[in-house]
């Protein structure tokens, strides 16, 4: 349920629970706009909401897009280590969600924004990125759902429903994510 007025859209958002099975990880990434120093925060939950595992962990320097990926990738590894193979993974990257449900590329991804003199190295950082994701998992989204493309105003531009794409483990043995 969302409160609207004067052209501003507010929307509740709460945590939605996985099935019983599965795991949820919840992915929440940042970089300083001045230092450009990257965290990633993942928080996984059972079905009722239990915290299983997570971690708060610096990345250095590099683009949001690039901390999302790295922050899911911990995150993925981290459930996969304590032995969730279910996994429901929630995060609030557009672009990133859409690559993982192959709607778009790594080289479409920044059409449309302003054009800044590394586009061309952030477009292969991301393309790389992206790709390592992809190899080691299969993704999909739940069953009888597409991503929700609104976004909610504000200084970052959030989704108004977090976007969501299902990981599975593709590689037999933990040691061959290392």
């Amino acid at each position: 349920m969302g409160i609207q007025g004067a052209g501003k859209r507010i929307a509740q958002i709460k945590w939605e629970p996985p099935e019983e099975s599965a795991v949820k990880l919840n992915t929440d990434e940042a970089v300083n706009p001045v230092t450009r120093i990257a965290t990633a925060r993942d928080l996984i939950r059972n079905h009722q909401g239990m915290w299983q595992n997570g971690f708060s962990m610096k990345i250095g320097s590099c683009s949001a897009g690039e901390a999302e990926l790295w922050g899911l990738f911990h995150g993925l590894l981290l459930t996969w280590v304590d032995g969730h193979k279910n996994v429901v993974a929630e995060i609030d990257n557009e672009i990133i969600v859409k690559a993982l449900a192959k709607e778009v590329t790594a080289s479409n991804a920044m059409a449309g924004r302003r054009i800044c003199v590394g586009i061309s190295m952030a477009d292969r950082m991301m393309e790389h990125d992206l790709a390592t994701l992809l190899h080691y998992f299969e993704w999909k989204l739940p069953e009888g759902t597409r991503p929700e493309i609104q976004e909610k105003f504000g200084i970052v531009l959030k989704k108004m429903e977090p976007l969501v794409a299902i990981p599975a483990a593709r590689l037999s043995d933990y040691e061959l994510y290392q």
